[in-house]
């Protein structure tokens, strides 16, 4: 994962509102950006996880 993808998964993070961010125990970055295995085709998706 490149410094462009922290940006987005940080940007991402500050776009969810306070009262879900409570919840969530935490983000899963998964796809082949986040194995850094960036491609023409490459995809990177969020999960966020509730407790």
């Amino acid at each position: 994962m490149d410094e462009r993808d922290k940006i987005i998964i940080k940007e991402f993070k500050s776009r969810i509102p306070q009262n879900i961010k409570s919840h969530l125990e935490k983000i899963i970055v998964y796809g082949s950006r986040a194995r850094n295995e960036e491609d023409e085709f490459s995809t990177q998706f969020f999960l966020p996880c509730l407790p």
